[in-house]
């Protein structure tokens, strides 16, 4: 997933659960990769938690990207302003 652009991907993991993948610090390749390890039995709450400040906000900015992209390639006339 790391080195695909065109994918947002996030991971939530135990951490200490499985070593040596998924570190909080990479985010591959494109800047296009959540890592987000949890302790072992957290609560419903640290998931919910996860998913309002970190989930939610990582997949906007890779959708508002996509489309300033698009829109970038698709270069629109301007449009006058009447009042």
């Amino acid at each position: 997933m790391e080195n695909v652009p065109n994918i947002a991907f996030c991971s939530i993991h135990q951490s200490s659960g499985y070593p040596h993948t998924g570190k909080s610090e990479k985010h591959g390749k494109f800047n296009n990769v959540l890592n987000l390890p949890i302790a072992p039995a957290s609560l419903i709450q640290d998931y919910c938690k996860l998913l309002e400040q970190k989930i939610i906000p990582f997949f906007k900015e890779k959708i508002e990207e996509k489309v300033r992209s698009q829109m970038q390639k698709h270069v629109m006339p301007e449009v006058g302003v009447f009042y």
